[in-house]
């Protein structure tokens, strides 16, 4: 699959896929999944859905204390969308993998802006207030973060499609 940025993506096109950030939410405890197991996403006709696919585990990152804040990434492809429910210190774990290893099959478009450094939002202190305008300005930062990672050719990158979910669009595409 192929990234667009959502102003350039359409649910025309199948075999390509956005990502934005619609919000964030605190939970006491790791977010429900759907609660069909038998769909995976959901069109945009209806309501958004957590995908019930969890091969990406949802504690993973290291950080598992709650109340916990999860910024709710809505991916798309075709018709087709789902929610991936994300701390920032999943955030943190994928930006660790893609340094890590490297994508498998850069594409050529991407080479160029691929050796320009990519930066996470830093971490909070332990003294700092966390507050719904720090929450909304985070967003926004893992957003261009996410962003800057997907269009430098990091797409395809193992890590990338575990963490957006995007083998569970290959998988309904029946």
């Amino acid at each position: 699959m192929f990234y667009l940025l959502k102003e350039d993506w359409s649910p025309r096109f199948e075999s390509f896929f956005t990502v934005t950030i619609t919000t964030w939410m605190t939970y006491s405890s790791v977010p429900p999944s759907s609660s069909s197991s038998s769909s995976q996403t959901t069109s945009t006709e209806s309501s958004p859905l957590i995908s019930s696919n969890r091969s990406y585990n949802l504690t993973r990152g290291g950080n598992s204390k709650f109340p916990a804040v999860y910024y709710n990434l809505k991916v798309q492809s075709g018709r087709k969308e789902h929610l991936c429910p994300r701390r920032y210190s999943q955030f943190r774990k994928l930006y660790d993998e893609i340094k890590a290893t490297p994508s498998p099959t850069p594409d050529q478009a991407s080479l160029s802006a691929s050796t320009r450094p990519i930066n996470i939002p830093p971490k909070t202190c332990f003294c700092q207030t966390i507050d719904d305008e720090f929450l909304d300005v985070r967003q926004e930062e893992l957003y261009h973060f996410l962003t800057s990672l997907l269009t430098t050719g990091h797409a395809n990158h193992p890590a990338m499609i575990a963490f957006l979910e995007l083998d569970s669009f290959s998988n309904t595409d029946q």
